[in-house]
């Protein structure tokens, strides 16, 4: 029996998938992007540890990190945004109620 080729750890598939869907979130309604910009972030990190043990079973680390970075992206993005565009709104209301 021929040994077996690796093949890619679905996890870092799922990250890949929930950071996508994360900034999909973002741009449409804000704050639903951030759970999947969790789980984009985690599952990456899962990925890449199941990778790093199992390297002879597993391949495809490029999902993971790239799962990561868009998780990282989307949250980073939704900072700015609120800092930008609610930021200022909030403050105002809040000197006016002062």
């Amino acid at each position: 029996m021929p040994p077996l080729r690796p093949q890619t750890e679905p996890v870092g598939i799922i990250s890949l998938v929930s950071g996508v869907i994360a900034m999909a979130a973002n741009c449409c309604c804000a704050f639903f992007g951030i759970p999947f910009s969790v789980i984009a972030i985690i599952t990456g990190i899962v990925s890449l540890m199941r990778i790093r043990n199992n390297p002879e079973r597993f391949t495809g680390k490029v999902y993971g990190w790239i799962g990561i970075a868009i998780g990282v992206g989307g949250i980073l993005i939704l900072i700015v945004s609120v800092l930008v565009g609610i930021g200022p709104a909030v403050l105002e209301e809040i000197k006016r109620n002062l």
